[in-house]
């Protein structure tokens, strides 16, 4: 993510230009949804590549649904909470919300494979195809700290 200090409209989206003329991010409104501050944020182009490059070639972009933050060291040992994605919120109708993800749970695992950063998470989610059947594995607070979670989760298109 790239946090700019330029105001911008409440579903302000745009392109972000460096001073050489070089795109190097993408403005979107949905970036920290409901902050109360109105300031253009982007998505790194670099991170966007791989997204890009899937519509060129005609290809469908892999979609569960979930919208999260890494958990960092300092949170972990602050909360107690496991390692991975804490999910923010999940998209209604989406393929996460329908094999029972919620906002809350911790992420640790896709495929078998750590998570522990979004950009891992988003890494990892672009290399599936529409229609995989993926293996997620986290954690969910209880009345007795975290419990374990998995779920079986179809790969779906946003488009």
């Amino acid at each position: 993510m790239i946090a700019t200090d330029m105001s911008s409209a409440s579903e302000g989206t745009g392109i972000l230009f460096n001073l050489d003329g070089e795109v190097i991010g993408m403005i979107s409104s949905d970036i920290w949804k409901d902050r109360g501050v109105r300031t253009a944020n982007a998505y790194a182009i670099s991170d966007l590549k791989l997204v890009i490059q899937l519509l060129a070639n005609g290809a469908s972009v892999p979609y569960i649904g979930v919208s999260g933050t890494a958990v960092t060291s300092g949170i972990q040992k602050e909360e107690g909470m496991p390692s991975g994605i804490y999910v923010i919120d999940v998209a209604a109708d989406s393929p996460a919300m329908a094999a029972g993800i919620q906002s809350g749970d911790v992420i640790c695992s896709v495929n078998g494979e750590k998570i522990v950063s979004m950009s891992a998470y988003r890494k990892l989610m672009l290399t599936l195809k529409v229609g995989d059947q993926i293996k997620v594995e986290g954690k969910r607070r209880g009345s007795e700290g975290y419990v374990d979670i998995k779920f079986d989760v179809t790969i779906e298109s946003k488009e």
